[in-house]
């Protein structure tokens, strides 16, 4: 498997675009465009995975500090039982071997039609190595379930100050 920092130049760009549209439905996902401006901040990191030429999914996670948030996390679903999510979450905890890894999943409350994909992506960053943490929040709605990967805890506190800092930073991202 390789690992590609995409840029604005990246010739896969349109395949990427596909899979974010297909992984994400309309209201959980950016604004493409602005997604695309964003990449070229130095504390964004949005790599792409491939086997061979084929493009296996992607993750787009933004830094701050010691915090590393993967902000989207995405598998082609053409090779989702083939082990390559667990591959692709072993890269990226190397990848930020210096970061508290946060990443925020949707809760199966209240109970819905996406239920099993909810406890199966839950399960995959359990065995990634994920734990949860006492930070839940509400969210459009949904409910979020908050989970670390790296050294110590992450609490409502952090994950509100981790929001401050999410929206000054789009704030001041040119769009």
């Amino acid at each position: 498997m390789t690992i590609e920092r995409i840029t604005s130049s990246t010739p896969q760009w349109a395949a990427v675009r596909k899979l974010y549209e297909s992984v994400y439905p309309e209201g959980t996902r950016l604004d493409y465009e602005k997604l695309h401006n964003v990449i070229r901040r130095d504390d964004v990191d949005f790599l792409t995975f491939y086997d061979h030429a084929r493009l296996i999914g992607f993750s787009f996670a933004l830094r701050h500090k010691d915090v590393a948030w993967l902000y989207y996390f995405a598998l082609n679903r053409e090779v989702r039982t083939l082990g390559y999510e667990s591959l692709m979450l072993s890269k990226i905890e190397q990848q930020y071997a210096n970061h508290r890894l946060v990443v925020n999943l949707e809760q199966a409350l209240p109970p819905a039609d996406s239920d099993e994909e909810r406890v199966h992506r839950h399960n995959s960053f359990l065995k990634a190595g994920f734990r949860d943490t006492s930070a839940l929040r509400k969210a459009g709605g949904r409910w979020l379930r908050i989970m670390l990967l790296g050294k110590g805890d992450f609490t409502n506190e952090d994950y509100d100050r981790l929001l401050e800092i999410d929206s000054e930073w789009w704030a001041k991202t040119q769009c």
